[in-house]
C-alpha cells in the first residue's frame, strides 16, 4: 500500500520487520520505521529498509550524471521524454549546474535542449540560481524536500527533491498556469 508522509513517498504503513529481525512501525512520518528499541532506519526497494538520512554537500554532487525526463503536458495532452547528461562543476561556495540532452515529444522531431543553473550551499539549504544569478527556488538538503514555489510570470512552478535513494535522486515539477500546465520527473543516476 502506498502513502505520503510529510513529503516522502512511503511503500506501506503497518507492521514490518527491520534487518535485525525485530518488530517495527512505519507510520505516514517520512518513511522512517522506528523498532522497538527506538532504533530507526529506512526502507530501500530490496529489503524494506535504508540507512538513515545525512545532509547532502556539493561534493556529493560533483561530476556527472545520466538523466531521464518524462513530461506531461496537460495543456496540449502530449507526453515526451529528454535523455542526457548532467554535469556539476565545483565552484566557490556551490556548484555549477548544466545538463544537455535530446527532447522528443510524440510526433515531433528530436530537439537539443540545454539549460545551466547556479547551487549554493548555506547551512542547511541549497539555493538554485539560474546562469545569470537570478534566483529560482531553494530546498532542504536531506529527504524529499520540497523547493520553495516559483513564479515564472503567472505560471507557478512547484517542486519537490527525492535523495532517499542517493546516490540516485530525482526532481518533480509541477507547473500550472495560463501558459503552461505540465508536470517532469527527472531522474539523475551517477555516471562511473
Amino acid at each position: 500500500m502506498s502513502g505520503v508522509g510529510r513529503g516522502f513517498l512511503t511503500r506501506h504503513k503497518g507492521r514490518g520487520r527491520n534487518p535485525q529481525g525485530r518488530d517495527a512501525h512505519v507510520a505516514g512520518n517520512g518513511g522512517f520505521a522506528f523498532d522497538a528499541e527506538g532504533d530507526f532506519g529506512q526502507r530501500s526497494a530490496c529489503d524494506g529498509w535504508r540507512v538513515p538520512q545525512v545532509k547532502l554537500s556539493a561534493v556529493d554532487f560533483e561530476g556527472n550524471w545520466r538523466i531521464q525526463r518524462e513530461i506531461t503536458d496537460m495543456r496540449i495532452l502530449e507526453s515526451g521524454t529528454l535523455e542526457g547528461e548532467a554535469h556539476f562543476t565545483a565552484k566557490e561556495n556551490g556548484l555549477l549546474f548544466h545538463e544537455r540532452g535530446m527532447l522528443r515529444f510524440a510526433g515531433g522531431a528530436p530537439v537539443l535542449a540545454e539549460r545551466s543553473y547556479q547551487w549554493s550551499f548555506q547551512d542547511d539549504e541549497v539555493f538554485v540560481a539560474y546562469a545569470d544569478g537570478t534566483p529560482f527556488h531553494s530546498f532542504a538538503r536531506v529527504g524529499a524536500p520540497v523547493a520553495t514555489p516559483h513564479l515564472c510570470g503567472e505560471d507557478m512552478y512547484r517542486g519537490i527533491y527525492s535523495f532517499v535513494r542517493f546516490p540516485q535522486w530525482q526532481v518533480t515539477w509541477t507547473v500550472k498556469g495560463p501558459r503552461k500546465n505540465y508536470r517532469s520527473v527527472t531522474q539523475y543516476t551517477p555516471e562511473c
